[in-house]
């Protein structure tokens, strides 16, 4: 497997079909199919083979489809991966919901801010979430840094900074970003900067030293919000069809990229003619206000009128052309290849989400406990025979399914022979 997938990853339908047995035969509009998968998932050793993790690395969406493949990868997500993942991500759940608690309901009404017994709770949720997020994220991050250290993965330059390779994955940049937001949170959070003052209740974010550190925080909190729930999207590897959609999302925010690189062209292009130009019209006085004043154009939120334009038809010409070529050809444009992209990723977009899903299994098998691999290996019976048909008993090593008899084509090879 692993020599197919590195030097002839186009032999690999071939070798796949080979492990599946289809019945000639349909009852009751199923049929029955053996899946010889025995290899793919379990080694000679007794652990889990690197068979999953070799298809990965192909990055192929069309053979993550294959029925084999399908199979072995949804046998490994129910029975031991789907359980792992869930727990490992409960604590972030969990995080995220006493982070809006404690941040955006309870201290945003002020009667209940005020009862002591509700600062408490609020200073305690607080506490909780440096220690659960911030405290895990670090010593997580801190493990990261210093196996990259010690194996050289430090190639990727981020401002002139050697970075680990780990963090260019989304999910590893993201929480790397967490981490920092989260630090510096707990270096402005007013609460503890109210401890000991003899003019303030403790716990309590109303003292005269918080003043000037009251808008940081709130601004750090507010990105930090943003990334928890964007980091939520994790969670969608347990249903294929909503991983499949946020992937096709990630893959058309590159055409919305360009198009923000063109719309940025065309406001510093026609910002800087219009205050080139003699005009009185106030709102576009000079380049800053001019590229505000077609950003709002563009997006329906200028709040002036076109009749003020009358009396400056050069001003009210570069306006009209400006809003021809940005909002008339550019969003038609966006919109065309926005549609160009949907239907050529919808293609394979369900292949991406069973890579996706793949992934998640290599990376959490890593550190799966071993004595829970070997019981769901016994729970798998490889080694009882599998039935062809019913009564003819064939070899072990596989799994035996039911499919919809018109799913699969199966030729009936008829032996004639003469008396």
């Amino acid at each position: 497997m692993q020599r197919l997938c590195r030097e002839a990853p186009s032999l690999l339908p071939t070798l796949l079909d080979g492990l599946v047995w289809r019945s000639t035969r349909a009852s009751g509009g199923q049929r029955r199919a053996n899946y010889y998968v025995e290899h793919l998932i379990v080694n000679a050793k007794g652990e889990h083979a690197d068979a999953l993790r070799e298809l990965c690395m192909t990055k192929d969406p069309k053979i993550m489809t294959h029925p084999v493949v399908v199979t072995v990868s949804d046998t490994m997500w129910t029975g031991v991966v789907q359980k792992q993942f869930l727990f490992a991500r409960i604590w972030f759940i969990l995080s995220l919901a006493i982070f809006m608690l404690v941040q955006a309901f309870l201290p945003k009404i002020p009667w209940l801010s005020q009862v002591w017994i509700i600062r408490v709770i609020i200073f305690a949720g607080r506490i909780l979430v440096y220690l659960n997020t911030m405290c895990r994220l670090f010593f997580f991050h801190a493990k990261g840094f210093i196996k990259a250290y010690r194996t050289g993965a430090w190639k990727r330059k981020f401002c002139c900074l050697p970075m680990p390779l780990y963090l260019k994955e989304p999910v590893a940049g993201c929480n790397f970003l967490m981490m920092l937001l989260m630090l510096c949170m707990c270096a402005q959070e007013p609460m503890f900067y109210c401890i000991g003052q003899p003019d303030a209740e403790f716990p309590t974010m109303d003292c005269p030293e918080v003043a000037d550190t009251r808008r940081r925080y709130s601004m750090f909190g507010m990105l930090a919000m943003a990334l928890h729930w964007t980091l939520m999207v994790d969670l969608s590897v347990f249903s294929t069809g909503l991983s499949a959609f946020v992937l096709v999302c990630g893959q058309v925010l590159s055409e919305i990229g360009r198009f923000l690189v063109a719309l940025i062209f065309l406001l510093l292009t026609f910002g800087s003619a219009i205050a080139v130009l003699e005009h009185g019209y106030f709102e576009m006085r000079d380049i800053p206000h001019a590229a505000t004043a077609l950003f709002a154009i563009t997006v329906v939120l200028y709040e002036d009128d076109y009749r003020s334009l009358l009396f400056e038809p050069a001003l009210l010409t570069a306006v009209l052309l400006y809003v021809l070529a940005s909002s008339i050809l550019l969003m038609n444009l966006l919109i065309a290849q926005l549609n160009n992209s949907y239907v050529f990723i919808y293609q394979d977009m369900v292949g991406f989400a069973r890579l996706e899903r793949a992934k998640n299994i290599v990376e959490t098998l890593k550190t799966f406990p071993m004595y829970k691999w070997k019981l769901f290996v016994e729970s798998l019976k490889f080694d009882q025979p599998l039935e062809f048909n019913e009564g003819d008993v064939g070899v072990g090593g596989g799994i035996q399914v039911e499919e919809p008899g018109s799913a699969y084509v199966v030729l009936a090879l008829e032996q004639l022979g003469s008396a």
